[in-house]
């Protein structure tokens, strides 16, 4: 927001000091590149790196707070940055309806959701895995359908497991979805969207949700929780993700992940490894918990 209202302002660039480490400096990178451009080039540097700039410069950060809103810099910057070359690609939506037994309630659906995309690799090389984000949210889907065949558990609403494609391109696979619904939106009591649920670096379970809007869904996780002896802590409203748009277009939604999972994502240590066994099979029985509930009467 910030660069585009610049951009109006005739700005012929944009450069950002920042405090945060590099490595989160690269996964920022990495997602500007997937959304809309806003028309002028954008740079985010570290501290150290405008402090050699000044440096060269001959300038100090006194004389910046001291000197003119705006003065000639002199100086010129080149870069040069590898690109991918561009690829068309076919992706699809998986999805696997679990029928409900109920002749009143059989017709209605609870979508559960995960993106099973992810950047792949850098343009000079680099692989992103997408452990956690999202292969945790797409194996805790995997694993409550398995448990619930083995089971022969048939609840009485339907329900719709879903792995996305495309949500690193704009939520496309979502965004089709949104208009090629297999059950019609109003017949969507509510969506549960997983996101980085095989841990973080923080201790609890979260989830995004408002109580005006979202409030039986987020009555039935809490409970769920709280009835495996464990506890959802709410972080927000809705918060951002493909579930935003059902969200957006009045359907009950939920996301769960895992408390700062969102500092590893986008980067090449989001890998099989750093995931937590325990924190992911925590999330897949309250989330199964939850989604028997919501499905039942």
């Amino acid at each position: 927001a910030r660069a585009a209202a610049l951009a109006e302002r005739g700005a012929a660039g944009l450069v950002v000091v920042t405090d945060r480490e590099l490595d989160t400096l690269q996964a920022e990178r990495l997602r500007s590149a997937l959304r809309p451009t806003v028309g002028i080039p954008v740079f985010e540097i570290t501290e150290e790196a405008f402090g050699t700039l000044l440096g060269r410069l001959g300038v100090g950060e006194r004389d910046l707070v001291t000197s003119p809103p705006a003065l000639p810099l002199g100086v010129r910057v080149r870069q040069s940055l590898a690109r991918s070359p561009l690829t068309t690609t076919l992706t699809a939506n998986v999805l696997g309806m679990w029928p409900g037994n109920d002749p009143e309630l059989a017709d209605e659906v609870l979508i559960v959701g995960a993106h099973y995309d992810h950047i792949g690799r850098s343009p000079d090389g680099v692989l992103f895995p997408g452990a956690n984000h999202n292969g945790s949210g797409v194996a805790a889907l995997l694993e409550m359908a398995r448990v619930w065949r083995e089971a022969g558990y048939r609840p009485a609403r339907s329900v719709l497991f879903v792995a996305w494609g495309a949500e690193e391109l704009g939520s496309a696979g979502v965004a089709h979805y949104l208009t090629h619904p297999v059950v019609p939106l109003t017949r969507t009591v509510g969506v549960i969207a997983l996101d980085g649920v095989g841990g973080g670096r923080g201790y609890k379970l979260l989830y995004y949700g408002t109580r005006e809007h979202d409030l039986p869904l987020i009555q039935r996780l809490e409970a769920g929780a709280a009835l495996l002896d464990r506890r959802a802590w709410r972080r927000g409203s809705t918060g951002e993700g493909w579930h935003a748009a059902f969200n957006a277009g009045g359907v009950p939604t939920v996301k769960l992940i895992w408390d700062e999972a969102e500092r590893d994502f986008y980067l090449p240590t989001d890998t099989v490894d750093r995931i937590d066994p325990d924190r992911l099979a925590s999330t897949g029985e309250t989330l199964t918990l939850t989604v028997a509930w919501l499905a039942g009467r």
